[in-house]
């Protein structure tokens, strides 16, 4: 079993990963912010998270538009998200293909940061070109064909299994 070590800023996200796995997780504090997507704004961390760096940050996005980048719903949440860029060695982006071409109200940084984006088939194939164009690695997340099982594994309709990452990788 990986033992890793994970830092959230989702107290869902925290409590869950307690829960279900062996590894070590840090809740970075702060003010509660959204209803949808209940997390901290990390202010409360901002001198732990000058010390802290990891090798894979996963982050979900307010909105990505390919020239002014990606926004966050506030100043202080594009602060610190760029900061939590900043501390990774790669960043792995999560968003539905609705939040492409739209904007949010403050930049964190340009689209050129992310190393890898899983969103849903929805995505346009224009935005998938370029995308990929700038080095980017986009992955469909395809609901209908695949699914992670209970040991944290893709199982595809193929009757692959693929792995989802050791802490230190993300797997192909």
């Amino acid at each position: 079993t990986w033992e890793g070590h994970i830092v959230t800023t989702s107290p869902h996200v925290a409590l869950l990963l307690s829960e279900k796995t062996p590894a070590r997780v840090d809740l970075l504090g702060g003010t509660m912010i959204g209803r949808d997507c209940v997390g901290t704004d990390a202010s409360l961390s901002e001198e732990a998270l000058n010390m802290l760096y990891w090798d894979v940050t996963f982050m979900g996005v307010n909105a990505i538009d390919m020239e002014r980048g990606i926004t966050a719903i506030s100043r202080n949440c594009a602060l610190m998200e760029r900061k939590i860029i900043d501390r990774g060695s790669k960043l792995v982006v999560m968003c539905d293909s609705s939040k492409f071409g739209t904007l949010s109200y403050a930049e964190t940084g340009p689209v050129s940061m992310i190393d890898v984006l899983i969103t849903d088939p929805g995505i346009s194939p224009n935005d998938v070109v370029e995308l990929t164009s700038q080095g980017i690695k986009v992955v469909i997340a395809d609901a209908e064909s695949s699914r992670v099982s209970g040991n944290g594994r893709k199982e595809s309709n193929d009757g692959c299994n693929h792995g989802v990452g050791d802490g230190n990788h993300l797997s192909e």
